[in-house]
């Protein structure tokens, strides 16, 4: 999971460069809110946290920023900040942990009725009860006092006055120390949170105007295809030895929307962490899946079945998520990641070129 944290951090490095290019209005904000969840179990060695249901509370706070610029990037006008947690991991195997998680919220709809928004994030924990050989060895999830969780969440947002608002969100995050010491097979756990938010300032939502990417008409959608490189590592879940995956990744998108979309495509995959031939180390899968407009940014998110797959898999389905920036016209940058159904393969770094594109209205 080392691998999955330094591609976030280098995201948000470049989500705060774009905000810091321009001096814009910013409105601060904080937060109360209360967390529970379920664990997942994405490993036979953490089995025995079957059943498990931690909960615990939150402070967040932050800043929503408010610029033309930034809202020409990111497709709306998005938050940074930082949410301190303190987890009751119910468990006398797991014990409590305290973290601080910093995070990026790009806003999929903005109104001053409704808010939506993705939020993901990374941070450091404190974790009180690690694995010890003598006093706590059914441990499995966690060998070490500290730990660097992962956030991705989605939020919903009702107003109930230019002050305040209500957020409701589920969450899926991860903790594991980046393969510092073994054992380390993570703790994996969907969470619900209600929150009461206050800012500290009267605040209305600007009115809409629509930048590069989400500037069309209903009647001018636009069509793309894109070809991608990506390279990743994963890890075996035994030794913790990491090779690497390297693969093509190719897709059409259909704008339906100014924010939505839908895509179809392929992707092949050259797995280095699978022994044998280069037929046996690779898979190729198709898919069909949906993107959200955000200015510069995409996320997308895939549905795909194998086609070929020579090698044990934990299902013949994947989901395939990405999260990308359009640079210098046709270039794209961004992170992937894929997973099998609540367990995570691998997450890497992509970079591409849109190689054709065209408004339907053209075809007319």
């Amino acid at each position: 999971m080392r691998y999955f944290k330094v591609c976030f951090v280098l995201f948000y490095f470049l989500m705060s460069v774009v905000i810091g290019q321009e001096k814009s209005t910013r409105i601060g904000y904080i937060g109360l809110a209360a967390n529970y969840g379920q664990i997942y179990i994405h490993s036979s060695h953490v089995e025995n946290l079957n059943g498990v249901w931690p909960y615990g509370f939150e402070i967040d706070m932050g800043n929503h920023y408010f610029s033309d610029h930034i809202r020409d990037v990111c497709g709306s006008f998005p938050r940074m900040g930082n949410m301190f947690q303190y987890w009751n991991f119910n468990s006398d195997i797991l014990g409590w942990g305290t973290s601080t998680i910093f995070y990026m919220e790009p806003f999929l709809m903005t109104t001053n009725k409704f808010m939506m928004s993705i939020r993901g994030g990374a941070g450091l924990i404190y974790l009180s009860k690690p694995y010890d050989e003598l006093s706590n060895p059914e441990n499995a999830a966690y060998s070490k006092k500290y730990g660097f969780p992962l956030y991705l969440g989605f939020s919903a947002y009702v107003p109930l006055t230019l002050k305040s608002r209500i957020r409701l969100t589920g969450s899926f995050q991860h903790i594991s120390n980046g393969g510092v010491s073994k054992p380390n097979y993570g703790l994996n756990y969907g969470v619900f949170t209600a929150a009461m938010e206050f800012s500290f300032k009267e605040y209305k939502i600007p009115p809409r105007k629509f930048g590069p990417g989400i500037e069309m008409a209903p009647r001018d959608r636009e069509k793309r295809t894109e070809l991608s490189f990506f390279m990743a590592f994963k890890g075996d879940e035994d030794t913790g030895e990491a090779s690497s995956i390297i693969g093509i990744h190719g897709r059409r998108a259909l704008q339906l929307t100014r924010i939505n979309g839908l895509t179809y495509g392929g992707l092949l995959e050259v797995d280095q962490t699978q022994s044998g031939s280069i037929l046996d180390k690779s898979r190729l899968s198709i898919f069909a899946g949906h993107e959200f407009w955000m200015g510069g940014f995409n996320f997308s998110q895939e549905l795909g079945v194998y086609v070929y797959k020579p090698q044990d898999s934990p299902s013949y389905f994947m989901q395939f998520y990405t999260l990308q920036y359009r640079i210098a016209n046709r270039v794209l940058l961004g992170v992937s990641g894929k997973a099998h159904f609540i367990t995570a393969d691998y997450l890497g770094f992509k970079i591409g070129i849109q190689l054709a594109k065209q408004n339907t209205s053209e075809q007319r």
